[in-house]
């Protein structure tokens, strides 16, 4: 019988034919997952739930105070001084109430709507941080632009390229990348040429060669889209040197490139950081987007773009590029909420006023998902390291969340298995869920790549159920033994004894 709601619910009769669905793995895999809510995650690319919370109101609470002692002193930036951190102590303990007065107006002016700039000390204290933290680069406060996730940069700056170039644009992506990019290119109707990608990063002959084949093809505007930083979805960071030719190659082109850092914060083994492309290009081809979601606090969605370049015009006026992306940011989310991130401005700098490093901040998560990844490493190589017919491992991510792997592609029910086929049985059968990456790749590489369809992105991020440290470490490995012995079966090939937290040395006194 129809729930009340659907028999009152209209339906519409329309004259417009509507186009089917585009085939997509990811709505195979969502519409599943409504039916095992109680499934192990090895799929989705979500932080942490270890990792969520903004810090605490009452750092939030005397970084506000400082700024309302500074407004009347006049001294807006640097750190705080004894003196200053004394007079807070004192109006706040006595309950001054012009103080008090003033405090409220400033959280009201906080909590209300802001400019698409944002706050300016906002601008000042992330170019600060990010050049510090990154060798050689060099950020303009006065060019950095809040957007809500890197997602909103990238669109915002297709969006420009579309209507500033018309039929004009096409876009490079490695020949793995990012689901979401995707399908914002396929969406806005932009070319995908692919770029051949290995575990130092892209080949810079190929990126070279896309880019005169989308020339030839009359897309006289093409950019390269990436993710040097535990690569989505292969987990590679790419190498020093590949950057350093990735750059080289964006200046011989005069190409743009779309720079998306969402993981370098993250690295998996305390690696030093590496310069960015932005960091390495000085004629100011790339743009360069930062999101604090995987370091901070994910539903805030805190990110900035830099946009080192305007263009000038047939005539010599000039384009203010920046302004036209605060333009079309602002069309998209109108205003951002100051509050969340003065939070983040409080998160980042100590008691004393004193900005820290986002590296040292993340060290914490950092070493909990190198954790993470060692037990599935771990888990995987004893489960499933002596059938290289069957399944193996693609490279070792030095950043982020992802694991590449492979599998075989004959089963004893099937001469051509396929990662989509594996998803389904494994959810079903062993409530376990991994990601095939199929959607990860443009169409041309779907039909080249003789492995496309045998290719899936284990995550060890996340974990549906367990809150504490001790209690995810026990999921990631029930759910790295539901995954291998469930490709086992799947395989024809008898079950191996459970895996569990004591066959790993780091984590043996988990053991349970």
């Amino acid at each position: 019988m129809p729930s009340s709601v659907d028999a009152v619910r209209p339906e519409h009769s329309i004259d417009v034919e509507m186009s089917p669905p585009v085939p997509s793995v990811a709505r195979v895999m969502a519409g599943m997952l409504g039916q095992y809510p109680d499934a192990y995650y090895l799929g989705p690319g979500y932080p942490a739930r270890l990792y969520t919370s903004p810090p605490p109101s009452d750092r939030l609470a005397r970084f506000a105070a400082i700024q309302v002692l500074r407004q009347t002193s006049g001294r807006t930036r640097g750190y705080w001084t004894d003196e200053e951190i004394a007079e807070v102590d004192r109006l706040s303990r006595e309950g001054n109430p012009d103080f008090e007065t003033r405090l409220a107006s400033l959280k009201a002016v906080w909590d209300g709507y802001a400019a698409t700039k944002g706050d300016p000390l906002v601008q000042f204290v992330i170019a600060q941080l990010l050049n510090s933290d990154f060798p050689g680069l060099d950020l303009n406060a006065d060019r950095l632009l809040p957007v809500h996730g890197n997602s909103q940069g990238l669109s915002i700056f297709v969006e420009l390229l579309i209507e500033k170039f018309p039929g004009k644009v096409a876009v490079l992506v490695d020949k793995r990348t990012y689901t979401g990019s995707l399908a914002l290119f396929r969406d806005k109707g932009i070319p995908v040429y692919a770029v051949d990608f290995d575990e130092h990063g892209p080949i810079p002959s190929s990126l070279e060669d896309a880019a005169d084949r989308a020339r030839a093809d009359g897309y006289t505007m093409p950019f390269y889209y990436t993710v040097p930083d535990g690569h989505n979805p292969t987990g590679v960071t790419v190498s020093l040197q590949r950057r350093q030719e990735t750059v080289q190659v964006l200046q011989r082109k005069k190409m743009y490139c779309f720079e998306d850092n969402a993981y370098s914060f993250l690295p998996l083994e305390n690696q030093k950081p590496l310069s960015p492309l932005a960091a390495l290009d000085k004629e100011g081809w790339v743009v360069y987007s930062v999101t604090f979601s995987k370091v901070y606090s994910p539903a805030s969605r805190l990110a900035v773009m830099h946009i080192p370049f305007d263009w000038k015009t047939p005539s010599g006026a000039r384009f203010d590029v920046y302004g036209a992306l605060t333009a079309l940011a602002g069309f998209q989310t109108l205003f951002h909420g100051t509050v969340d991130w003065m939070a983040l401005l409080a998160y980042l700098h100590d008691d004393r006023g004193r900005l820290q490093s986002l590296h040292d901040l993340s060290r914490e998560r950092a070493e909990y998902y190198g954790g993470q990844y060692h037990i599935l490493e771990e888990g995987l190589r004893y489960l499933l390291g002596n059938e290289p017919d069957v399944f193996r491992l693609v490279g070792k991510p030095q950043h982020g969340f992802f694991q590449e792997v492979v599998f075989g592609e004959k089963s004893p029910t099937s001469d051509s298995m396929n990662a989509t086929d594996l998803m389904g049985q494994l959810l079903a059968q062993d409530k376990v869920l991994f990601m095939p990456e199929l959607d990860f790749m443009p169409p041309s590489v779907q039909k080249a790549d003789p492995e496309a369809q045998q290719r899936g992105r284990l995550c060890f991020s996340y974990t549906n159920k367990a809150f504490h440290a001790n209690d995810t470490r026990h999921e990631l490995a029930e759910a790295a033994n539901r995954f291998g012995n469930g490709v086992r079966r799947i395989y024809g090939l008898s079950p191996k004894p459970p895996f569990h937290l004591g066959m790993v040395p780091r984590f043996a006194r988990l053991a349970r």
